[in-house]
């Protein structure tokens, strides 16, 4: 499979991966907070916040690679 790519297929799912994790958080961050009111900060312990932030990145790598393969 990767014997098939070029530079600009590796740069493009480089790139995916990159706009994935650094915007993933944030998106969610912001749509909770407008469901709930106000910030999420206030609703959840900082244990749960870096539990659900580490998970919420695994599962969004893994989405996006099976989606590739």
């Amino acid at each position: 499979m990767i014997e098939n790519m070029n530079l600009t297929d590796i740069t493009i799912i480089a790139g995916g991966y990159f706009v994935l994790l650094v915007t993933s958080g944030m998106m969610v961050n912001y749509i909770l907070s407008k469901i709930s009111g106000e910030p999420i900060s206030r609703k959840i312990g900082k244990d749960a916040h870096d539990t659900g932030f580490i998970i919420g990145k695994c599962e969004n790598l893994l989405i996006l690679t099976f989606m590739i393969l």
